[in-house]
């Protein structure tokens, strides 16, 4: 699938304009009411979608104003607290001679969604880089469900060391997904992980059709590496990658086992950077597929960090595949 196919499959919500960042690096360009927007608590979407954004953009309910340092003048919400970029360049000759344009097109935008909320196709996609709980996840799923059979992808920052890099799981709630990765851009100029959100974006379409995990093809030729741990200089055969000096990155792969696999342990070894305790390898799991990861602190001197697995001399070949590196954020949790 290709990544404009798949990020198609999605519609943004907010809080702010990350989700759109992604999905306009994906080649979706399409508009829609909450892609270029901020807001502080998700009550405040609560309240719109179950109000039917009543009011939003009536008038005198709105306010145009060019905050200090933005690039375009904004479009506060007065009704229910959001604001919104409306693309009008903070240089803009005759700025109050658009707004009439500006707020035809923000009531197209709240009418085209409530339309896709009623057609429930889309996975509305929820992002928050401090707010959640489960309580709150499950109102917000209920508020999207009143107007049609939509799914919530609600996506939290969560670094947490037991968990796999970018991960989806199901609540357990119909039409609701959780998941998560280590960081959501909170900064300016943003630092967008787009290889994360894709595996996001794999997993909760896999799992909105039925299918599970999405992982990746059994061990063959041209598939997988083929790992022999323990083995002579075991760098040799190592994952290569680029990395920024001194930053801090999880490392990503998948892991399988094989049945004649007798190593005691598994481990992630590296050249040029410092590994952290991640999630480990699970050595009661055979023959099958299992995501792992490892945080790593990269070396200040070094451009590039070399990976691979290690475990006793004579354990036998293991399989990897998808080796990935994502930038993380703080390390809270990190245990280096």
């Amino acid at each position: 699938m290709q990544r404009h196919e798949l990020f198609s499959a999605f519609e943004g919500l907010g809080n702010n304009c990350e989700f759109g960042f992604v999905q306009d690096a994906a080649g979706c360009r399409g508009l829609s009411l909450f892609k270029n927007v901020g807001f502080d608590r998700t009550e405040q979407l609560i309240d719109a979608l179950d109000a039917d954004f009543a009011g939003m953009f009536d008038d005198g309910a709105f306010d145009i104003v060019l905050p200090s340092g933005w690039p375009d003048f904004v479009l506060n919400c007065r009704r229910y607290g959001f604001r919104f970029h409306t693309g009008l360049a903070s240089d803009a000759a005759g700025p109050e001679a658009q707004v009439p344009r500006i707020i035809t097109s923000f009531r197209w935008l709240r009418d085209k969604l409530l339309q896709d909320l009623r057609d429930g196709e889309k996975i509305f996609t929820y992002r928050h880089q401090i707010q959640f709980n489960e309580p709150l996840a499950e109102r917000l799923a209920r508020s999207i469900r009143r107007h049609g059979p939509g799914w919530l992808l609600w996506v939290r920052m969560d670094d947490r060391p037991d968990r796999c890099f970018a991960w989806v799981e199901p609540s357990g709630i119909d039409g609701l997904l959780y998941g998560g990765m280590p960081h959501l851009v909170t900064d300016s100029p943003p630092r967008v992980a787009y290889d994360a959100w894709e595996q996001i974006a794999i997993k909760a379409v896999a799992l909105r059709h039925g299918q599970g995990e999405a992982l990746p093809p059994p061990p063959g030729p041209g598939h997988v590496r083929r790992f022999i741990p323990g083995a002579a200089q075991p760098e040799q055969s190592a994952v290569v990658a680029p990395a920024e000096p001194g930053s801090l990155v999880a490392v990503h792969t998948w892991v399988w086992l094989p049945a004649t696999f007798t190593g005691n342990r598994l481990d992630f070894a590296a050249l040029g950077a410092d590994l952290g305790r991640g999630r480990p390898v699970d050595l009661e799991l055979r023959d099958r597929w299992q995501p792992v990861w490892v945080p790593a602190r990269v070396a200040t001197d070094r451009q590039q960090i070399a990976l691979w697995l290690a475990a006793p001399d004579g354990s036998g070949a293991v399989y990897t595949s998808g080796w990935t590196l994502h930038r993380m954020g703080a390390n809270q949790g990190l245990d280096f």
